[in-house]
């Protein structure tokens, strides 16, 4: 079954965790939920939802397991919006991985910016 956590539960995880001052759990979990969609339609939804908002947020860690998540899932990596999401995410990633981070171990992720290609 499909579960498709809410805009209104999300605003209030985060308002949790940042009042318990753990907003890494948070970040984990919205990836997890993101990294974990059944379907294309799914993982459309949970990046507008989770991913997108926070990416400027999300540590090097984060992008690290969003990225390593997005290579695993093919419902993420072959859905139609991939290359351009991927490609938002990588401008984050070069920022806190380091533009010469190597993403040659995530053949699946497809980035717009051809130079951006592995």
């Amino acid at each position: 079954m499909e579960y498709l956590i809410t805009p209104p539960q999300i605003k209030f995880l985060e308002e949790l965790s940042n009042s318990h001052n753990c907003s890494e759990e948070f970040f984990d979990f919205i990836i997890e939920h993101h990294c974990y969609s059944g379907s294309f339609d799914e993982a459309d939804i949970t990046f507008m939802r989770c991913i997108e908002p926070y990416l400027d947020k999300f540590s090097r860690g984060n992008i690290i397991e969003l990225l390593s998540g997005i290579n695993y899932n093919n419902q993420l990596f072959n859905r139609s919006a991939a290359e351009s999401d991927n490609t938002k995410i990588k401008r984050y990633a070069d920022k806190k991985l380091g533009k010469k981070f190597n993403y040659s171990k995530y053949e699946n992720l497809k980035f717009s910016d051809i130079n951006s290609n592995k």
